[in-house]
């Protein structure tokens, strides 16, 4: 096997960005090679032979007589060895002439992809969400964000000889580039483990317009993406992005592709059903001789619909400092109405934070989540009658308003408070002390009107004590 000089070695830990005393040219496998086909005799001085390698990676080729046995012996007394001896390789790169190159580069005869396709939820449906895009606003930070909201497609990705065999040496210490200024000897591109492209097909029911692409590995960890906001039409599509050369190890490499639709949050739209049918991998190079042209591919035909969701409260009133009300996760359904999620859950879906929101002088207590349906009691100890317009903390696909702006807390990082409700859920709760169900009604809930000196009649709100219903009684003088 051939060991890379310092100069080349520093090239590809420059151009891959490692360090210093980082592993490039180590491949663990020495392998095994052979020769077949060679034959006995030589024909006008030329032999044709197979040379056989069960692994990948770069040889240092020699090829002589053994000592005693030259071709050319019985001219041993009178000819110079230069003309008696199999001349060496010239030292140039023919991918057609084996005597016109010193060193050998094999890469996989092909590549073999698994997969799958899930959800951060768990089950075949997610909210339409920024989150996948929040993933790719954190790198440029510095930051890392694993999305809580998204689709996912995974990739298994094995390199392999002809034979099937796992190739170990394909793997991040074994001349890794991705950059087409890789170290070359002689013309030769010294390049064994290499970048692939991830090839996804799909069918869409519906157009998705600024579908948000984040890649990592395995184990979440970044990696960089080709692609990271792509529409996408009505029927079949293919989105590609890429797994780099440092995501292998011994043969194997794996990546996850997270993605969502960008939301947008004052525009609803019907639910969407992706089917991904099938995964590949391929390379910007396939086509040229001698490089892999066997890509296996993984057949899924598994469906994730996208939904776009909300969460829904009303103003509440009631007599006393106890309310009993319910506030229901909805999405926007094919009919285009606002229909209750009946599977939510608050830890796959999301949900409100209480303690992130603002409600002086309000306690909250939930009684329970069923069918998307969440009970809760909110009580006050305040002197009566005492009403507070509560700004609420939520997951940030939940947040809808016609006139919406971009979802932000009612409380930033620093604690500062933000009383914008068109950028996130507000209502209003009012604890009444006039336990009779009669009483003045402020110019405010009017709207400014007043009651109006020629109308001696009004009609004032009653609310019921579970604060979920609301009558009117009229008062004459």
């Amino acid at each position: 096997q051939y060991k890379a000089t310092d100069t080349e070695k520093n090239k590809m830990r420059t151009d891959m960005g490692l360090p210093a005393d980082a592993e490039v040219d180590y491949c663990p496998d020495a392998g095994t090679f052979s020769l077949s086909n060679t034959g006995d005799t030589f024909l006008d001085g030329t032999s044709t032979v197979t040379l056989n390698y069960s692994e990948v990676g770069i040889l240092d080729l020699n090829v002589s007589e053994g000592a005693g046995k030259e071709f050319a012996i019985v001219d041993e007394d009178d000819t110079i060895d230069s003309r008696r001896y199999i001349a060496p390789a010239v030292g140039i790169s023919d991918n057609d002439n084996i005597g016109e190159k010193d060193l050998l580069l094999f890469i996989p005869y092909q590549f073999t992809t698994t997969g799958n396709l899930s959800s951060t939820t768990g089950v075949d449906w997610i909210y339409i969400s920024r989150d996948v895009n929040r993933s790719n606003e954190a790198i440029l930070s510095g930051r890392v964000y694993t999305p809580r909201m998204a689709g996912i497609i995974e990739y298994n990705i094995t390199a392999l000889n002809k034979q099937g065999e796992v190739l170990k040496n394909y793997t991040k210490t074994c001349f890794p580039d991705f950059t087409t200024s890789a170290p070359t000897r002689n013309g030769l591109k010294m390049n064994v483990t290499f970048d692939l492209f991830m090839d996804t097909d799909l069918n869409l029911s519906a157009p998705v317009k600024g579908a948000n692409l984040y890649v990592t590995d395995l184990n979440n960890h970044p990696i960089w993406t080709l692609t990271k906001n792509q529409d996408l039409t009505a029927g079949k599509n293919q989105v590609r992005e890429w797994i780099s050369s440092l995501n292998f190890e011994n043969g194997v490499g794996g990546a996850k592709i997270y993605f969502n639709q960008y939301k947008i949050y004052n525009q609803p739209v019907t639910p969407i059903d992706v089917t991904i049918t099938d995964i590949n991998t391929s390379t910007s190079w396939m086509n040229q001789p001698g490089a892999t042209q066997v890509f296996n591919p993984a057949q899924l035909n598994q469906k994730l619909q996208l939904r776009y969701g909300r969460i829904e409260m009303k103003n509440i009133s009631t007599y006393g400092g106890e309310i009993n009300t319910s506030w229901s996760y909805q999405y926007y359904n094919s009919s285009k109405e606002w229909v209750i999620s009946s599977d939510h859950n608050s830890s796959n879906f999301g949900q409100y934070y209480w303690d992130q929101s603002i409600h002086t002088g309000i306690d909250l207590t939930e009684n329970g989540l069923k069918e998307g349906v969440v009970s809760v009691t909110l009580k006050t100890s305040n002197k009566l009658p005492y009403s507070f317009k509560v700004h609420l903390a939520i997951d940030r696909w939940l947040w809808y308003n016609q006139k919406a702006k971009d979802y932000q807390p009612p409380i930033d990082t620093n604690g500062n408070q933000n009383l914008d409700c068109l950028t996130h859920p507000c209502f209003i709760i009012e604890f009444l002390s006039n336990t009779s169900g009669w009483g003045g009604v402020s110019n405010q809930y009017l709207n400014q009107k007043g009651f109006g000196e020629a109308n001696n009649t009004v009609q004032v709100p009653v609310r019921e004590q579970n604060g979920t219903q609301q009558q009117f009684q009229r008062v004459n003088w």
